[in-house]
């Protein structure tokens, strides 16, 4: 996938209210050894339960694991997403609280579907990419990085766009 931006030591942090004790490590990760997916949602699946259980960071939601991490200001949540003719992954990322809705939307992220969330005040991001389109292990972990970099830029472009600054 694209460019990340680099992402120091302990930035990575489960979302708030999750049950991790220390900061997570994921270079210390033991991911299977080939790292292949098979493109089904059980795959999927599998391997969001054991990246929820390496940073103790997700919950199962009996429509199956859900992994939280937070990336500077930006949350994401990963699911299996079993919704349409096309299952896969659903990453959704959490835009930091803003007082009012701005002009956003016109400058939204593209293959983004993009919603406010008024009782939060906040900017959701939704990304659903096919499992057949995810081969490895290595690809989710992109994904879900691209997401968390796409989010946070676009927050920094709402916050330059904001009234008053």
């Amino acid at each position: 996938m694209g460019h990340h931006t680099s992402i120091r030591p302990g930035a990575i942090t489960p979302a708030p209210g999750s049950s991790l004790h220390r900061t997570p490590d994921i270079q210390d990760a033991h991911l299977d050894d080939d790292g292949v997916l098979d493109g089904s949602v059980e795959s999927l699946r599998g391997f969001l339960a054991e990246m929820a259980d390496l940073v103790g960071a997700g919950c199962d939601t009996g429509e199956g694991p859900v992994l939280a991490l937070q990336f500077g200001v930006i949350q994401t949540v990963t699911s299996v997403w079993t919704g349409g003719d096309t299952p896969g992954l659903s990453i959704t990322a959490l835009l930091p609280r803003r007082m009012q809705r701005g002009m956003a939307l016109a400058a939204a992220p593209a293959g983004c579907e993009v919603l406010w969330d008024a009782d939060e005040g906040r900017y959701v991001q939704i990304r659903r990419i096919p499992a057949a389109s995810l081969p490895t292990e290595a690809s989710v972990l992109d994904a879900i990085l691209e997401m968390a970099d796409q989010a946070t830029a676009w927050s920094a472009s709402l916050n330059a766009h904001q009234p008053g600054r």
